[in-house]
């Protein structure tokens, strides 16, 4: 819950009121009866913002040992299949 504060209460008072939003109280002002906007700390504001971190990036992945059953390499499937895409085999038939 956030307190709630007038206009000329934060006017009057204005770097009391920041250092409360500093030490984690969010505060709502109010102009005459109706809610204009609200202060929050600078971390739950970002924790709306921007998506949480990722766990790890994919350089920090280990490449284990090449399976012994395995008799082609799968990056020289992946570079016939491109260039059969980009042959003029795949467009005659």
């Amino acid at each position: 819950m956030s307190k709630r504060i007038t206009v000329e209460e934060l006017a009057a008072n204005l770097r009391e009121h920041l250092a409360e939003v500093e030490a984690g109280e969010s505060l709502t002002i109010v102009d005459e009866g109706q809610e204009i906007v609200r202060l929050a700390p600078v971390p739950y504001i970002e924790s709306l913002i921007r998506p949480p971190k990722s766990p790890g990036r994919f350089q920090d992945v280990a490449i284990g040992p090449r399976p012994k059953n395995l008799r082609t390499d799968p990056a020289q499937i992946i570079i016939d299949e491109r260039d059969y895409e980009r042959s003029e085999k795949r467009w005659r038939s």
